[in-house]
Parts: structure tokens; C-alpha cells; sequence
């Protein structure tokens, strides 16, 4: 299908996403991914603007060239802000002399890349002159562009990469895909920089609620969005003080969005002295240190793995999820507590299991940091990487 292009020489890399303009979830993970690649290949950061994050020089993509890289390696979330990548994509793969296109599909579904835009009614003209295979799950026009965004990507990238064995099978189905085009989908598990999380203790030191007065900490991070199902975990926290008698307990909510208001005053309500929203912060790590369960609920997913998960495996702490998507290829039973569905009775179990059984955090959140460190470092999946952009781009 391509051939090795590696000839002892460090691979050339341009590396698009939104950035330091707008910070978004996939920004954050294409930056630690960018800052443990940058060890192996020379790689720049492509964004709208220039700019810094994390560390981080973004380069503009006005006068960006894309024949002086070996590999352009696209980073896709669900938002009309990665429209100039979407842009570029279609431009690059009409080059005589392209470079390698690799893809990482943050999501299964891209309804709102285009179809939020302003540009939607040029892209659905666009998109109903293609010839494509399978058709959109239903008629609304978050499906039909989800359905041939996805599609042009599939067709116009060398590699995908998705998160989960889940996303794979659900995109080789919706697209129709013959087995050796499904090929070209490879699953490389959403990661962070393991230097991010270097003990701060060693595992014999860990210490939760079995060995302390203190209150459990029940951590949330992410954004406030009602999709995110935070107001089921106060109330579950609720039910968990009313019929189980069990005030021990405190939740710090990290994040920003719509429903914060509406959350707070949830809270307020419902488990009054109990709770903290903490808002944007400049670090996440200090906070999964200070917890000692990860709670990271959510109505549904569409393939997406939420960025807490791998980063609460590698902070050492056991997490509460429900069974949706993909998730349970990252937290088992040995792990955390998955949950049947995304209800306020189920987390109300497992959060009340907690706080009756510290004792198991400790083992569940050791298992977690040994599963994040065998698999959710970028580190240890960088020659997943190495390998796919160490190929000749598909003639087309």
C-alpha cells in the first residue's frame, strides 16, 4: 500500500490544528502529542495564528508550504474552527508532488465542522456532487455533513487514527468500507505526555479516604455542557446524603461552558457545603492529585474518548464512567467503575460503593497508572507513529 520513504533522516512533520487563538480539547492533546513527537521528527505546529501554548510556537498557516514536509498530520475535532484545515485538505491532495496525509479523527462524527460554519451551504453543494457509499443515519444536516466530512477524509488521507476499536468499527460500517480500505484506519489510544505525570509519590505512599478523616474528593474536569451529565453526579451525590446518610464526601468541578451557572446553583441546592467549581485552570495535575475518584459522566458518545480518562489513568485514580463508546476499552472493572448508563441511581451506587469501600481505590488507581503507562503515553505509542509516517503517499 506505501513504502518506507525513511532513509536515515528526520522526518519532516506539519502538525494542523486550532491552537493557541482557541483553546480547545483537541489543542491541548495535539500539544502534548506535538512536544513528545518533536523528540523524533522535526515537527512544527500549523495554526490559524501565530501564537504559544504549553510551551508551544504555533505557526501561522498563511504562506504555509506544505511540500517542504514529508507528512502533514491533521488533528479533527467536532468544531467549525478546524475549517482551514478542512480547506488545506482539499487543496493538498491535488498536488503533482504531495506530501504523506495523515489524519486523527478525535471523533467518529464531524456534524459541526462544516455545518456550523459559515461556509455550510457552499460545502453541502460540494457534497452532493461526490459519489460516496452509505448514507447519513438520519436527515438532519448535523448527519449528512457528519457523514461526508468523514468521508472526504477518509478518502483524501494515507492514514487514519482513531481512538478506539469502537470508532473504527463504527466508521467501517457507516462508510461502507471493503476491507482494504479499512486498512488504512489504525487505532492509537488517546495519550498524554507522560513527563506531565511523573510520580509525586511513590504507589506503597498512596494514601485515600481508608487512611484519613478527610473528606472523599470526587473530581469532575472538563467542560460545562449539559451532554456532560455533571447534574446527575450532584444529584446522585444527593440521593447518596439523603438515603444513604453519607456527607463525607466533597466534589470539585474543573471546567467552564454554558451550564455553569445552572450547575452551581444545582449544587447549591442539593449538596450545599459539599462542592467546589473551580473554573479554568492553568494546571490540571495539581487537582487530579488532590482527588481520589475521577468522575467523568456523560449521555452519550459519539466515538470521542473523553481527555480525562488518560489523564486520570496516569495521575493514579480510579474513575466512575458509563459504558458508552469505546470507554470501556480504557476503564474496567480493575480500573475504575463503569456504570451501566448514564443515570443518577447507577452513579449513585458506585459513588456510594466508594465512599464504603476506600480501600479498593488504592489497587484500582495503582492499575490504572500501570494500564496509562503500558498504553496512553505518547511515548510508548511514538513508534506507532514513526511507522505511518515513515511511508510514500498513496498515488491517487
Amino acid at each position: 500500500m506505501v513504502e518506507d520513504i525513511l532513509d536515515n533522516k528526520q522526518i519532516r512533520v506539519a502538525l494542523l490544528s486550532p491552537g493557541a487563538t482557541r483553546k480547545t480539547a483537541v489543542a491541548h492533546f495535539g500539544a502534548t502529542f506535538a512536544k513528545v513527537m518533536s523528540r523524533a521528527v522535526d515537527l512544527d505546529y500549523i495554526s490559524e495564528e501565530a501564537g504559544e501554548y504549553e510551551g508551544l510556537t504555533f505557526k501561522p498557516v498563511l504562506g504555509f508550504n506544505p511540500e517542504k514536509y514529508d507528512v502533514v498530520h491533521f488533528q479533527w475535532g467536532n468544531n467549525p474552527l478546524h475549517l482551514f484545515e478542512f480547506s488545506l485538505l482539499l487543496r493538498l491532495t491535488h498536488f503533482n508532488s504531495r506530501p504523506l496525509i495523515v489524519s486523527t479523527l478525535h471523533e467518529a462524527e464531524l456534524g459541526y465542522l462544516i455545518g456550523a460554519s459559515a461556509q455550510a451551504r457552499r460545502y453541502r453543494w460540494f457534497f452532493r456532487c461526490r459519489k460516496g457509499r452509505g448514507s447519513p443515519n438520519d436527515g438532519t444536516a448535523y448527519a449528512f455533513f457528519s457523514h461526508y466530512t468523514v468521508g472526504e477524509i477518509l478518502n483524501r488521507s494515507d492514514w487514519v487514527i482513531v481512538h478506539s476499536e469502537y470508532a473504527k468499527r463504527r466508521i467501517i460500517t457507516e462508510h461502507q468500507l471493503r476491507p482494504g480500505e479499512a486498512e488504512k484506519i489504525q487505532v492509537a489510544r488517546l495519550g498524554v505526555n507522560w513527563n506531565d505525570y511523573t510520580p509525586w509519590r511513590e504507589y506503597g505512599e498512596c494514601s485515600h479516604m481508608a487512611d484519613s478523616d478527610e473528606p472523599m474528593v470526587f473530581l469532575y474536569v472538563g467542560s460545562l455542557y449539559p451532554v456532560k451529565s455533571i447534574d446527575k453526579i450532584i444529584k446522585a451525590l444527593h440521593i447518596v446524603q439523603c438515603f444513604a446518610r453519607r456527607d463525607n464526601f466533597y466534589l470539585v468541578v474543573v471546567g467552564s461552558g454554558p451550564a455553569f451557572d445552572h450547575l452551581q446553583f444545582l449544587a447549591e441546592t442539593l449538596i450545599p457545603g459539599r462542592y467546589c467549581f473551580a473554573g479554568n485552570v492553568p494546571r490540571v495535575v495539581p487537582y487530579y492529585e488532590l482527588a481520589d475518584v475521577v468522575v467523568c459522566p456523560r449521555a452519550f458518545s459519539r466515538g470521542e474518548i473523553s481527555g480525562a480518562i488518560p489523564e486520570a489513568c496516569a495521575a493514579g485514580k480510579p474513575m466512575i464512567v458509563p459504558k458508552i463508546g469505546g470507554w470501556n476499552e480504557y476503564v474496567d472493572d480493575s480500573r475504575g467503575f463503569p456504570v451501566a448508563a448514564d443515570d443518577e441511581i447507577d452513579y449513585a451506587e458506585a459513588l456510594l460503593h466508594c465512599l464504603e469501600n476506600p480501600s479498593e481505590l488504592t489497587e484500582k488507581g495503582i492499575q490504572a497508572r500501570h494500564f496509562a503507562e503500558q498504553y496512553l503515553s505518547w511515548e510508548k505509542q511514538k513508534e506507532i507513529f514513526i511507522s505511518l509516517y515513515s511511508q510514500r503517499p498513496q498515488k491517487r
